[in-house]
């Protein structure tokens, strides 16, 4: 279906839930498992600094502060925080059929593929790189914990439909060993 057709379809779907919900019936439920596509890692970082910092903290102001409960309450509140972002707060990257999304610490943000200039898949790495001032969205294995070669498998299509360059470095690492 070519993007209009989409849009229209996309319009007249909301107007008809909105029009069942005025008459007290259930939206229409339409799949979007097709034609999006989540990714979830595990941020550890961030978690492992404030468990590290609640677990010192405790260590080396046990003398002085044992009889305080803000002492315990600041203690306990960092390494519940770090567990809570271990657990909850994974990075994400969607990809739908015309957009990106991501899980930012702000909140998730959403990218139309116009805006997006350049896709480049290294060993362990992916970088999408924009048109506009906006930062790049870099994924690594090591800080994102997330499978990367299942996300190529699905950037990859998503840049060719889209008209969005896309680098593969093993590919012309593995070329450039089969010229030597």
């Amino acid at each position: 279906m070519s993007r209009k057709w989409e849009r229209m379809v996309e319009k007249n779907r909301k107007q008809t839930d909105r029009l069942r919900r005025k008459q007290g019936k259930p939206s229409v439920l339409y799949s979007q498992s097709a034609t999006f596509r989540r990714f979830l890692g595990r941020n550890w970082m961030l978690p492992f600094f404030l468990i590290g910092f609640s677990i010192m903290f405790t260590i080396l102001f046990y003398d002085y502060y044992q009889g305080d409960a803000s002492y315990w309450f600041i203690a306990i509140s960092y390494f519940l925080l770090g567990l809570m972002i271990f657990f909850l707060r994974r990075p994400m990257l969607g990809i739908g059929k015309t957009e990106l999304t991501s899980r930012r610490f702000g909140g998730d943000k959403t990218v139309p593929a116009e805006e997006v200039s350049e896709i480049t898949f290294m060993p362990g790495y992916v970088i999408i790189q924009f048109k506009s001032k906006r930062m790049r969205w870099v994924y690594s294995k090591f800080m994102h914990r997330m499978d990367l070669n299942a996300v190529k498998e699905e950037l990859k299509p998503f840049a060719q439909k889209n008209g969005i360059r896309w680098t593969d470095s093993t590919q012309t690492e593995a070329q450039s060993q089969q010229k030597q």
